[in-house]
C-alpha cells in the first residue's frame, strides 16, 4: 500500500511538471533569447520525455535518468524552449543517486550529468563559462545530495534493524531470566520442603516404633516432629523472603551456613540411619552464599539417603583438599542398577555450577552411593 501511494505521487508530480513545462514553453513572450524556434509537436514530445518518465523513477531509475537526459540534450541542441522541463533530468539524476548504489551513480549518473552539461553548451546561442560552471555545479550537487540521502537512508535502516535485533535479544534475555528465576524458586522450595518432609517422616516412623516398644517415649518423637515442622516453616518463609528481596528491596533473611551442619546431621539421624560428620572449621571463611549452597547440597544428599538407601551408614566430609573446597557424602546403603536423575540431583548440580564447581554422583565400587561436589578456592572467594 505504501509503495502504491509512492508511485501515485510520482505520477502526479511528473504530470504536473510536464504541464507546467509545456505551458511555459508555449508562451512566446517568455522564450529565452537563445531559443531559435517555437514549440511544435516534436518539441512537445521532447518536453514530455524530460518530465513524464519521472513517474517510473522508483522502478526504473537508470532508464529514467538516461531517457530524460537524452530528451533534454535533444531539446537543447534543437533550440526548443523547455520552460521548467530542465528540472526533469536534474531530478532524475538525484533520484538515480538516491535509489541505487554509489557504483551505479558513478557508472550511469556521472556520464549522464556530463552529457547534460554538454547539451547546455551545444544549445544555439552564446553561453558563458560562468553559466557552464554554474550548470555543472548544480548537477554535481544534485548527484551528491542524492547520494548523501541514500547513505542516510541506509544508516537509518541499519539502525532500525539493530534496534529490532536488540529488542529480540532483550525479549530472549527476559524469557531466560524468567526461566532461571523459576528454576531458582523451585530449587529453594524443593530443598527446604523436601528435606523437612523426609526428616518428619523419619521421626514419625521412629515414634511409631516407640509407641509399640516404649509408649512413654512417644512424646519425644512428637516434640521432634513439631520442632522439624516449625523449622521447615521458618526456612520456607526465609526462602520466600530472600526471593522477594531481589525485587522489592526488602531485607535479605539469614541463609543456612556450614555452622548449621551439625544440627542438620542430628535431625537426620535415626536408628537405621547413622550419619558421621567431618567438618573443616577453616571453611567458615568462605562466602555466605557458597556456604548456603554447600549446606543445601549436604541436605539434599542426606534426604536422598533417607528416602532410598536406609538402613545405611553415611559419612559427610566438608573441607579443603589442597586448592579445592570439597563436599562429599558417602553411604553404604542399597543401590539400584536403574538410576534416573531427579530434580534433587539436578538442583545440586545447578548449585555447584553456579559457583564454578562440579558435582559427581553415582554408585561406589563396592556398595552404596557417593555425592562429591568440588569448588575452586578462587571461585569460593569471588
Amino acid at each position: 500500500m505504501r509503495l502504491a501511494r509512492g508511485y501515485f505521487l510520482d505520477a502526479a508530480l511528473a504530470a504536473a511538471l510536464a504541464i507546467a513545462a509545456l505551458v511555459g514553453a508555449a508562451r512566446e513572450d517568455a522564450l529565452p533569447p537563445d531559443v531559435t524556434q517555437s514549440l511544435d509537436a516534436f518539441g512537445a514530445v521532447l518536453v514530455c520525455g524530460m518530465t513524464l518518465p519521472l513517474a517510473m523513477r522508483r522502478a526504473l531509475p537508470r532508464a529514467v535518468a538516461i531517457f530524460t537526459v537524452g530528451c533534454g540534450i535533444a531539446a537543447f541542441a534543437s533550440g526548443y524552449p523547455v520552460g521548467i522541463g530542465t528540472l526533469g533530468p536534474v531530478f532524475a539524476l538525484c533520484s538515480l543517486a538516491y535509489t541505487t548504489s554509489r557504483r551505479d551513480t558513478v557508472v550511469f549518473g556521472v556520464p549522464a550529468a556530463i552529457a547534460l552539461v554538454a547539451g547546455f553548451v551545444a544549445a544555439p546561442g552564446s553561453i558563458t563559462v560562468s553559466e557552464v560552471a554554474s550548470n555543472f555545479t548544480v548537477i554535481s550537487f544534485t548527484l551528491l545530495i542524492g547520494d548523501l540521502l541514500r547513505v542516510r537512508r541506509d544508516q537509518n535502516a541499519l539502525l532500525a534493524e539493530r534496534n529490532r535485533e536488540l529488542e529480540t535479544l532483550r525479549d530472549t534475555e527476559k524469557r531466560s531470566a524468567v526461566v532461571d528465576e523459576r528454576m531458582r524458586i523451585a530449587r529453594e522450595v524443593h530443598d527446604v520442603v523436601g528435606h523437612s518432609l523426609v526428616a518428619i517422616t523419619l521421626q514419625a516412623r521412629a515414634g511409631l516404633r516407640r509407641l509399640a516398644r516404649s509408649p512413654e517415649r512417644t512424646g519425644d518423637a512428637l516434640r521432634e516432629i513439631e520442632g522439624l515442622a516449625t523449622r521447615a516453616l521458618e526456612e520456607t518463609r526465609t526462602a520466600i523472603a530472600t526471593i522477594r528481596s531481589d525485587t522489592d528491596g526488602g531485607p535479605v533473611q539469614r541463609q543456612p551456613t556450614l555452622d548449621d551442619l551439625p544440627e542438620l546431621v542430628r535431625s537426620m539421624c535415626a536408628p537405621d540411619l547413622d550419619v558421621d560428620l567431618t567438618f573443616d572449621r577453616t571453611a567458615r571463611g568462605l562466602p555466605a552464599d557458597l556456604q548456603s549452597a554447600a549446606y543445601r547440597i549436604v541436605q539434599e544428599s542426606l534426604s536422598n539417603v533417607a528416602k532410598h538407601a536406609r538402613p545405611a551408614n553415611t559419612a559427610v566430609r566438608v573441607g579443603h583438599d589442597g586448592a579445592t573446597f570439597v563436599i562429599e557424602v558417602t553411604d553404604d546403603g542399597a543401590t539400584t542398577d536403574r538410576f534416573v536423575e531427579g530434580s534433587g540431583l539436578q538442583g545440586m548440580r545447578e548449585r555447584a555450577e553456579q559457583y564454578g564447581g562440579r558435582l559427581e554422583a553415582g554408585p561406589t565400587l563396592d556398595r552404596g552411593w557417593r555425592v562429591r561436589a568440588t569448588f575452586p578456592v578462587e571461585a569460593g572467594s569471588r
